[in-house]
């Protein structure tokens, strides 16, 4: 990571993920001044289907609350590129594009949908022990 202090907001979700065994987090942030929650992580290759199931899950569960833009980092002068990716692993960023509607402020919103990815990494980190 690129320092020590984790945005208490998303937290739990880096730790989640941290804890899954497949993924290890770069960067984050919660989102401030109305900006999206991100992270940027290593994802093992060969648990990418997962991966892509986790974030399709929480987008059917919570839509039009929440679309995934989950991208390649390819860019070397990015920190947590696929340059510095372990031999095995693919290094992504997943940004949670926030559509507010309806009854739900942001706040609100980011909640729900930063609660749903940490209960789905939770339950597979508690499968694989």
């Amino acid at each position: 990571m690129f320092g020590t202090v984790i945005d208490p907001g998303i937290k739990p979700l880096v730790d989640a993920m941290n804890n899954s065994g497949w993924v290890i987090t770069v960067s984050s942030c919660e989102g401030h001044d109305g900006s999206d929650p991100y992270v940027a992580f290593y994802c093992r290759a060969d648990k990418i289907n997962l991966l892509c199931n986790i974030m399709d899950d929480v987008e059917h569960e919570l839509f039009p609350l929440v679309v995934f833009n989950c991208c390649l980092v390819h860019d070397s002068e990015v920190h947590g590129s696929q340059r510095d990716a372990p031999a095995g692993w693919v290094a992504l960023h997943m940004q949670c594009k926030l559509s507010v509607k309806g009854q739900y402020d942001r706040p609100v919103a980011k909640h729900m949908v930063l609660g749903a990815l940490v209960q789905r990494f939770s339950l597979w980190a508690s499968h694989r022990r």
